[in-house]
């Protein structure tokens, strides 16, 4: 009944949900700028944007600590988490694996260097799905096989129509959004070979995608969407608000 907040002027902030009709603000923390953020059990892993991860405890809401953090990539906006590693991307065209045995200090392990900026992460089992963003108007998916940590690979790749700045992944579809208002689905069924099943245009910058079942929940700058996506190949929109949105 919790929710975790990451933005601007360094500030991690808590929400209590009780009342989903409510969100009450309970508590910030100030640090170095968070923004994004992995939850594991009572901790939360976030890159700062410079060269760290800060990891706090959770276990009590009201009061978040910061208990520890890893200098991991330069420029570190990015993260997901899978098993005890952490993968980590940013400015620097590069994805770094970093093990989190020891929750507050984490260790980098290996980099993987990728074409492009890398924008948004999401993982599933032993693979993560990376997006880059090449040059203003162009990015890629990129499929990368995270079973040995210790020697990151890529497997597959596909373009995106524009740079994908979000990502989420359900069961055998990637979820992406762009600049540029285009929210796609991709078919992972072969990892080595990544296919789009769709491409929707929602109109403002697709910030963020979260899935459940067969719905999709998009922020664009445009207006809050929801599609149903039971057919990837076909989504349908079931409804909108036209508030700016960022995250969800």
């Amino acid at each position: 009944e919790s929710l975790y907040v990451t933005g601007a002027y360094g500030v991690l902030k808590v929400f209590d949900l009780s009342n989903p009709a409510i969100p009450t603000e309970i508590s910030d923390v100030e640090s170095r700028v968070p923004v994004d953020i992995a939850l594991v059990r009572n901790l939360a892993y976030t890159p700062d944007g410079l060269d760290r991860v800060l990891v706090y405890d959770l276990s009590q809401r009201r009061q978040p600590l910061l208990v520890g953090s890893g200098t991991v990539s330069a420029f570190a906006t990015s993260i997901g988490v899978s098993g005890s590693y952490a993968f980590i991307g940013g400015s620097v065209n590069t994805l770094r694996s970093v093990d989190l045995t020891t929750p507050t200090s984490p260790v980098p392990v290996d980099d993987l260097s990728l074409p492009g900026e890398v924008r948004a992460i999401a993982t599933r089992g032993s693979y993560a799905f990376v997006t880059t963003q090449t040059d203003p108007t162009t990015g890629n998916l990129h499929v990368i096989d995270t079973g040995a940590p210790a020697n990151l690979s890529e497997v597959g790749s596909v373009a995106i129509a524009g740079p994908g700045i979000t990502v989420s992944v359900l069961n055998e579809n990637v979820f992406v959004g762009t600049i540029g208002g285009n929210f796609q689905i991709f078919d992972i069924g072969d990892p080595a070979n990544p296919t789009v099943r769709s491409t929707t245009s929602l109109g403002g910058d697709v910030n963020d995608v979260q899935v459940a079942g067969d719905t999709a929940y998009c922020a664009t700058t445009d207006g809050f969407r929801i599609l149903d996506v039971g057919d990837p190949a076909n989504p349908v929109e079931l409804g909108t608000h036209p508030a700016l949105a960022t995250d969800l």
